[in-house]
């Protein structure tokens, strides 16, 4: 009973710990601590006390518990990169208005993020929530049991290479997700060197400046709804991604 639940909650713990969601840093670690004692409660009732390979040392035992904090380690690891392809869109969204200098503290990440960075991830946070994706998550921390029994997970070169196609794979949506304002705010540019050859006395630099962050804002307001088409399928690839790992491991 001990060893199974002991596998368990260094399962959970590495999948709340280590996640950019339910893991924040301004969530108290009391409440953090008590959900993982209920996830790894609820979970231990699910799958009836069993357990399939008993450890037969206390090396051995030590080494499957880092290997369960592993596992719990690679779904957040998993889902940091989802929340990576907001941030690096955002960042690259805001270098294009010029708004690249205007930085707020985040506390998550402890360093400075861009203002839109910080408005995308709000929202995808909440969009999370919205349509239970913190219940899918449950789901499939719940079925990892059953495609991998605790205390049997495999760590091996083929989930490097599952985790670092995930990471390019984030890399070409954040510049996806970046492209529409890009895309305008170089016709912007196209404009301003037209207007300057046809109006020489115009000041480019102040024009080119202050047009391209109200070019930029208004394409982001345009773009708000579609985003949250944009998002929803990125949460439906996130759930993806883990459920291939997941079996990648088991």
């Amino acid at each position: 009973m001990f060893i199974l639940f002991s596998f368990i909650v260094m399962r959970m713990s590495g999948a709340v710990f280590f996640n950019p969601i339910l893991g924040r840093s301004n969530i108290p670690g009391a409440v953090k601590t008590a959900f993982v004692f209920m996830l790894s409660l609820m979970m231990y009732m699910g799958i009836g006390g069993k357990l399939q390979h008993e450890p037969q040392s206390l090396l051995e035992f030590g080494f499957l518990l880092i290997t369960e904090l592993a596992f719990g380690f690679v779904i957040g690891f998993c889902m940091e990169l989802t929340v990576l392809v907001i941030r690096f869109a955002s960042s690259v969204m805001d270098f294009g208005m010029g708004l690249s200098m205007a930085q707020t503290y985040d506390p998550q990440y402890n360093m400075q993020v861009t203002v839109t960075s910080g408005l995308y991830y709000a929202f995808f946070v909440l969009l999370f929530f919205a349509v239970d994706g913190h219940v899918k998550l449950i789901e499939i921390f719940y079925r990892s049991s059953e495609v991998i029994p605790f205390g049997m997970v495999k760590i091996n070169s083929e989930l490097s290479a599952a985790m670092l196609g995930i990471f390019s794979q984030a890399i070409v949506l954040g510049l996806r997700f970046a492209f529409p304002l890009l895309a305008m705010e170089l016709v912007t540019e196209f404009a301003v060197g037209i207007l300057m050859k046809i109006i020489p006395q115009i000041n480019v630099f102040v024009v080119n400046f202050q047009l391209k962050i109200i070019v930029g804002m208004m394409i982001l307001l345009l773009l708000f709804t579609p985003m949250a088409d944009r998002f929803y399928t990125l949460l439906d690839q996130m759930f993806a991604w883990l459920q291939e790992l997941v079996t990648i491991m088991g």
